[in-house]
């Protein structure tokens, strides 16, 4: 199934869902392009529920102005969700993990979440491999909300909202390698056994980055609270970025000084 340049606004008709999705009609894989808004709707804009022999990507569609959220995973979603290039704006939750099993794969990059009340929220989730790096996270109440997971999401090298990183202090302690993790950026909200990796982060947007540092040609400056090593609290560390198209991921950066790219993979 692949929809592009579709438009599914509930706005004044009390409508739930744009797109719904369940074990007995989700049998093939759904891709949902560029140009594809949700707005106006009381649930979600795209909900995938129970277990799937489908893959979703999601590359360049809208979620916007809606009670609900902009996608929803619930129970036992089993399979691979790719979504690039989205933008969520004034939802609930930009993407809602809930009760997946260890088999899902989510990998978010290149996404802008603004003024939500959750950017991302994973939650009661047994998934190894929830991979949110490379998006923007402004102004939303939490940027990121993990409750009960049994694996650490890896948030590493998005930007927060301001250049001082995500206000993680209250969550992820105050000693030991994120006693400087009180940035001003969005917060990061840790419950139960829930846990995520957020550093290092980005100190610029990802709408800032020019042709050259999408490419991997060009630096981008990022901060590791956890690798301080000057007096001042802080460390100038430069990160090559890989073709977005190519999907990235961790064992993909390499973290490098400011004196060239030669350096081996990143290593925490």
């Amino acid at each position: 199934i692949t929809l592009s340049s579709a438009t599914f606004d509930g706005s004044g008709a009390d409508t739930d869902l744009g797109l719904n999705f369940t074990s007995d009609a989700f049998a093939s894989n759904l891709s949902v392009g560029s140009s594809t808004s949700f707005s106006g709707l009381d649930d979600a804009g795209i909900q995938l529920n129970n277990e799937s022999a489908g893959e979703v990507t999601v590359d360049g569609a809208t979620f916007a102005d809606s009670a609900g959220d902009g996608v929803n995973i619930t129970g036992g979603f089993g399979n691979n969700t790719a979504i690039t290039d989205a933008t969520f704006s004034n939802v609930s939750t930009g993407i809602n993990v809930d009760s997946v099993s260890s088999e899902f794969n989510l990998t978010a990059h290149f996404n802008s979440f603004t003024d939500n009340t959750d950017g991302v929220l994973v939650d009661d989730s047994s998934a190894d491999d929830v991979n949110l790096t490379f998006n923007d996270f402004v102004d939303n109440t939490d940027g990121l909300n993990v409750s009960d997971t049994s694996s650490a999401v890896n948030a590493k090298f998005n930007f927060w909202g301001d250049s001082t990183g995500p206000d993680a202090l209250d969550q992820l302690g105050n000693d030991g390698p994120f006693s400087t993790a009180n940035g001003f950026g969005d917060s990061v909200t840790l419950s139960g056994s829930g846990d995520a990796n957020v550093f290092p982060f980005l100190q610029q947007s990802i709408d800032d980055f020019s042709a050259e540092q999408l490419a991997g040609d060009q630096p981008v400056l990022i901060e590791n609270p956890a690798h301080i090593s000057n007096a001042d609290g802080n460390q100038e560390v430069f990160v090559t970025v890989l073709d977005e198209s190519k999907g990235i991921t961790d064992d993909q950066v390499f973290i490098t000084g400011d004196s060239g790219f030669n350096t081996a993979p990143n290593q925490e």
